[in-house]
């Protein structure tokens, strides 16, 4: 339904929510790195839906501020469509995301009381200009030490920012030189 796919698992439903933010490539080109982190946290009672987020600006992939903002607006939008779905949780939504959908996970999070936490993968602050939104948040941040897209002087730069802001970031960075994380990392 308007570019939303929701994945419900075999088990029993747990309640929680994770909203998954494709990168700058758009969700068609990206499913298949999502896929399979899709199908393994929904085997595991977890509602997963993956939104393509340039649906909210007729495709437009500029990344100007009336773009980054709706873009970064549809984790909660989705996280307020949800809360009518049987089973869910909205005291539980995470959002997801890698590359420039890391930094509107991250973002989103900052912004939007519906998202609880947020993972922010490969996402640096030379990805698009910080916000001023200010909330105590937990963020994962994750990244490749060599990747080759978003330097890791970008990624703390990020960190920072969110942390001055009041979030409560988890740094993490693994080795390697990829920009999209394989399964395995």
């Amino acid at each position: 339904e308007g570019g939303l796919a929701v994945l419900k698992g075999s088990l029993a439903p747990n309640g929680a929510v994770i909203v998954m933010l494709h990168g700058p490539r758009g969700l068609r080109a990206e499913l298949t790195s999502f896929d399979p982190r899709a199908l393994q946290l929904a085997s595991r009672g977890y509602f997963v839906v993956m939104p393509q987020y340039y649906d909210a600006t007729s495709n437009e992939r500029e990344r100007d501020k009336r773009n980054l903002d709706r873009w970064r607006d549809v984790a909660d939008d989705v996280a307020t469509r949800m809360n009518d779905v049987p089973g869910m949780d909205a005291t539980r939504v995470g959002v997801w995301g890698v590359s420039l959908g890391g930094w509107l996970a991250a973002e989103g999070a900052m912004k939007n009381a519906s998202l609880r936490s947020a993972v922010a993968v490969s996402a640096g602050g030379d990805m698009a200009p910080a916000r001023s939104f200010r909330r105590q948040v937990p963020i994962l941040m994750i990244n490749a030490a060599s990747d080759p897209v978003v330097s890791a002087e970008s990624v703390t730069e990020l960190a920072t920012d969110l942390r001055g802001r009041g979030a409560e970031i988890d740094a993490r960075t693994v080795e390697g030189a990829a920009h999209f994380l394989a399964q395995p990392q």
